[in-house]
């Protein structure tokens, strides 16, 4: 079957409508009785107790601002400066990862600690 499985999937988006257009890709009265249509909606779709996790529910997600970022470095340098502060930054992180790192042997479930 793996060579010989086939799945198409047409779509059309129409204004207005959320898949009550009875025809609207314009198929034979033929396939119209062969298909089946499932009306997915991922925002109100209830979803089975058993498999149910709240913290996975997205409607109780809650996003806070925590990141600031600094742009005081490379505010108002010109873009020969920005290179060249590229560069250094390059060549401190090869040798940062040129370093070789130690790591002791762990039982499983311990903390791994690595120093470079």
């Amino acid at each position: 079957m793996k060579e010989n499985f086939k799945l198409v999937t047409e779509s059309m988006h129409i204004d207005k409508s959320r898949g009550e257009v009875e025809n609207a890709l314009n198929i034979s009265q033929d396939l119209l009785e062969k298909r089946q249509i499932v009306i997915v909606d991922i925002a109100n779709d209830p979803v089975d107790k058993k498999d149910y996790q709240e913290d996975l529910d997205p409607t109780l997600f809650h996003s806070e601002k925590t990141v600031f970022g600094w742009t005081d470095k490379w505010f108002g340098m010109t873009m020969e400066d920005i290179r060249a502060l590229e560069d250094k930054t390059k060549l401190d992180l090869d040798e940062s990862l040129s370093k070789p790192i130690e790591v002791s042997e762990v039982e499983a479930g311990e903390t791994v600690v690595v120093r470079a």
